[in-house]
């Protein structure tokens, strides 16, 4: 908000604001930390039978660490109510926040002419299928992310349900500025989505990630097409 009021107000501006939360240790302050009553909070997703998956599946299962965190410390019994109660109320918090911004915006007259974006680098177990935090594992809970674009330019709001991935992003940023694409940019650009132009912008995407686990490895890949998962593990049984 401060940043808003001091630039320079004659020229465009790209303005990047990064929380860190919902993220461990999940500490939301008051009054968000009471907003939730953890004793509602409904039963995770079970966890399956994971004897058939590759290795890290049963490394979290087993507690082990698993790419900084562990899956089952502090998740035992009912704990995990209460943690998912501060990771709403952290939620809570932020869309408080991004409230601020957009009176700030409205404030000086912005709102009508600012593209407003919101998303996720990745979503959060929450002990559904008996893990927590952020693991190479291609559950929905966590690899599929919040994505809102508030288009100013006075199109009907709607929801789109095909696949998006967030290497598109870019490309839309500077198609809508009218820059030039940069060499060697692999996403596409939306911006035709936005204004209601097209009405399918991918068949598929690819999500990706490599990281080094128990001295092993891992690469998980899946193809993602609106109705369909395809997932490949690397250096895996």
């Amino acid at each position: 908000m401060n940043w808003l009021e001091s630039r320079d107000k004659s020229r465009p501006f790209f303005l990047w604001m990064s929380f860190a939360d919902p993220h461990q240790p999940f500490a939301p302050p008051r009054p968000y930390c009471d907003m939730y009553d953890y004793t509602e909070i409904p039963d995770p997703i079970p966890a399956e039978d994971v004897s058939a998956k590759p290795p890290h599946y049963r490394w979290a299962r087993e507690g082990k660490p698993y790419g900084g965190y562990n899956t089952n410390e502090n998740w035992d019994n009912e704990q995990f109510r209460e943690i998912v109660a501060h990771y709403y109320g952290l939620t809570t918090f932020i869309d408080d926040a991004m409230g601020r911004v957009f009176e700030e915006l409205a404030r000086q007259g912005l709102w009508e002419n600012t593209h407003v974006v919101f998303t996720s680098d990745h979503g959060e177990g929450l002990k559904d299928h008996g893990v927590a935090a952020k693991p190479m594992m291609s559950y929905e809970c966590v690899t599929r992310v919040p994505f809102y674009w508030r288009n100013p330019s006075g199109c009907t709001p709607r929801v789109y349900d095909g696949v998006m991935t967030h290497l598109d992003l870019t490309p839309t940023f500077l198609d809508l500025a009218g820059a030039e694409p940069l060499v060697g940019m692999e996403g596409r650009s939306f911006s035709d989505i936005l204004i209601g132009e097209r009405a399918v912008h991918r068949d598929a995407v690819f999500v990706e990630r490599i990281s080094v686990l128990n001295g092993t490895v891992m690469k998980v890949k899946m193809l993602i097409t609106e109705d369909w998962k395809l997932l490949h593990y690397g250096s895996a049984p």
